[in-house]
Order: structure tokens, then sequence, then C-alpha cells
């Protein structure tokens, strides 16, 4: 499941299309741009890690796109609350999928 997500170019969440790009220059995990709806991720880290973290990115596509984002940010620390939630989901699924053998 996480390598095919991994080889895909674009990823459509709801309405949106997110363009995925792998770049070295970046000097966090990865990022998302919810206005020109792009999803970077770091090539300087594992494999192991760029799954992860394509997984949370897509993660906040799905949050947004829902509203749940946006309702969440709205309050104070609201950034803090928005990453402390995508983080455990994200960390959640991808354990769930590498422990048992979901890759396939």
């Amino acid at each position: 499941m996480i390598e095919k997500l991994m080889m895909l170019k674009e990823i459509k969440i709801g309405p949106s299309v997110y363009k995925i790009n792998y770049d070295e220059k970046i000097e966090i995990y990865g990022c998302i741009d919810y206005n020109k709806l792009t999803i970077t991720i770091s090539s300087n880290t594992s494999v192991e890690q760029q799954k992860a973290t394509l997984l949370h990115e897509v993660l906040h596509a799905i949050m947004d796109n829902s509203g749940l984002q946006t309702g969440l940010t709205s309050v104070d620390f609201g950034i803090i609350i928005v990453e402390s939630i995508v983080d455990g989901i994200a960390n959640g699924l991808y354990g769930m999928i590498k422990e048992n053998d979901l890759n396939g």
C-alpha cells in the first residue's frame, strides 16, 4: 500500500489533485502547500522516513479537505494540536501497515 503511494506523482484527495515532489533542498521531512496543491518530501532521508512523511502529509490534505484542519487551527495552539493528531494517526497507520505486511 505505501509502496504504491510512493510511486504516485500526484494524488487526488476530495476535489483536489496534489502533485507529489521529492526535493533534496528542503530542511524538514516534508510539507504541504494547500494553495499550490503540492506535497514535498525530503529526498535526504531514508526511504522509511519518506514513506512515513508522505502518509503524514496526505493526512493533512485529508483533514484540510474535510474541514477538520480549519476548525482545529482556529483555537489557541491549533498548529500544535493538528500536528499531534496527524502524527498520532500517521504513525499508527504506518505501523499497522508495516507490522501486518499490508504493503503488497
